[in-house]
């Protein structure tokens, strides 16, 4: 009995070691030998503006010229992360800050959050071992490892790869909460989530869903304690979130920018992405269109624009709205972009090449869809818990919390603009909500199987 203990405990760090050392060849050789044409770029120069003037001025401001307004257009967390990395070498030598200056200053940056996914490898791993079996921990963690868009994340000076580690440590933070129902475990999600909506502030209701789901998800006998260890943890979101929101009122004069929410809303109202049908505008109407900065004067006018349009061709846009946009926005190809998984047009990428890169990508590219499809079927049978009556109780909760969180961006993105790069963060969740699955269905198979056997077996 000890020895087959410990022949496990070998098996799991194996397994282990394996997963984050191949994890970390792929996103060292990945950031290493791809060449990104011009990094700081669109949303990127603006990061790169913030992080700057933090590190160079300590001002908030994303303008390169007025250093005297601050203000509050993106949200703070990745400008103020990146302006500890920058490297300010280059502006020793040389008087005026040139694109080739701003791509050498941001490659500590890049080499950091490359560094962060691959230490959280292992720890996704063993998190989940901790709730889950071997099988589920590594096939979830496996397709983490492999994704093409986790691991290009990290070649771009955006949100999406610290975004997708938030979502990794959120992950960890939940299973502590379901092993160990404690104020600690729950102040873990209330950090986790401040940090998360300080860095996109689509993230700013999740706890709305997740707090659903976890009295959802408990028995009525625990559920009052719930409740005060989520109100717990929302104080700490409320301080650090609020935090922000303060700075905005007192120094920028409006708590929100309206700017980007307002973008968010008029990207979204073109079917296909497209404008008026035209292939050229694909991923980009909203530049095709003439009327553009007149529906995006306001979110006033961005809703009278989608009203007009609901009135004029009302099954083309419900049919956009219900269905085009989910699928969009879980769909392999970043299309306001390269294509495939890269956001940036790159020069040369281990993708083109490499053998081992063109096998991973050749894997995570078939399981996409499977993996959306099982983690679909995960959020529907949540809500019906006797089909999953065959998963642990511990186990059932984390489907459920995750499937609240994958649902919640889904139902955001239906509303907003569906561009594909916005769920690459979410892809470990799609990740661990395929694996349970697979393994609820395989259960309910075995299940069904063995009574089958048992019903010939007494006739």
């Amino acid at each position: 009995m000890q020895g087959s203990l410990i022949k496990t405990k070998y098996s799991v760090w194996l397994l282990g070691s394996f997963l984050t050392l191949f994890g970390g060849f792929l996103r060292v050789d990945v950031l290493v030998n791809t060449q990104v044409i011009k990094p700081v770029r669109a949303d990127a120069v603006d990061y790169f503006w913030y992080a700057y003037n933090i590190n160079q001025h300590g001002i908030y401001s994303k303008s390169p010229e007025d250093l005297k307004t601050p203000d509050n257009i993106r949200p703070p967390a990745m400008p103020f992360v990146a302006s500890f990395f920058l490297n300010t070498n280059p502006l020793k030598y040389s008087e005026a800050l040139t694109a080739d200056h701003a791509e050498q200053m941001i490659k500590p940056f890049l080499f950091m959050q490359m560094l962060i996914s691959v230490l959280l490898i292992p720890i996704l791993f063993f998190a989940l071992k901790k709730i889950a079996n071997i099988s589920i921990a590594f096939l979830a963690t496996f397709l983490h490892v492999i994704s093409p868009h986790l691991i290009n994340a990290n070649i771009y000076f955006l949100t999406e790869s610290l975004n997708a580690s938030i979502f990794v440590v959120l992950i960890c933070c939940i299973i502590f909460s379901l092993k160990q129902k404690t104020y600690s475990a729950f102040f873990g999600i209330g950090l986790t989530l401040a940090a998360a909506s300080l860095l996109k502030a689509s993230a700013m209701l999740v706890f709305v869903p997740l707090s659903c789901a976890y009295i959802y998800s408990s028995s009525k006998q625990t559920r009052k304690k719930m409740f005060k260890l989520l109100l717990a943890t929302y104080s700490i979101f409320a301080v650090l979130y609020g935090a922000w929101l303060f700075r905005n009122a007192t120094i920028v004069g409006d708590t929100v920018s309206k700017t980007l929410s307002t973008n968010f809303l008029h990207h979204g109202i073109y079917p296909n992405m497209k404008y008026q049908e035209e292939e050229v505008s694909y991923g980009f109407p909203y530049r095709f269109d003439p009327r553009a900065n007149e529906i995006n004067e306001s979110k006033s006018t961005v809703l009278q624009e989608i009203k007009r349009r609901f009135s004029e061709e009302p099954a083309k846009h419900i049919e956009w709205y219900l269905l085009g946009k989910p699928l969009l926005f879980w769909s392999w190809e970043i299309i306001a972009g390269m294509g495939d998984s890269f956001i940036y047009p790159v020069k040369n990428s281990p993708y083109f090449d490499q053998e081992i890169l063109k096998l991973t990508h050749f894997l995570a590219y078939y399981s996409h869809n499977i993996c959306l499809f099982l983690a679909l079927l995960a959020v529907i049978t949540c809500l019906f818990k006797p089909c999953n009556y065959l998963l642990n109780k511990e186990l059932s909760q984390l489907q459920i919390l995750l499937a609240a969180i994958v649902a919640y961006y889904t139902l955001i993105h239906m509303v907003g603009a569906p561009f594909p790069r916005y769920s690459i963060p979410l892809r470990p969740l799609i990740y661990t909500l395929g694996a349970i699955q697979c393994f609820n269905i395989f259960l309910n198979i075995k299940t069904l199987a063995a009574k089958l056997r048992g019903e010939n077996f007494a006739k």
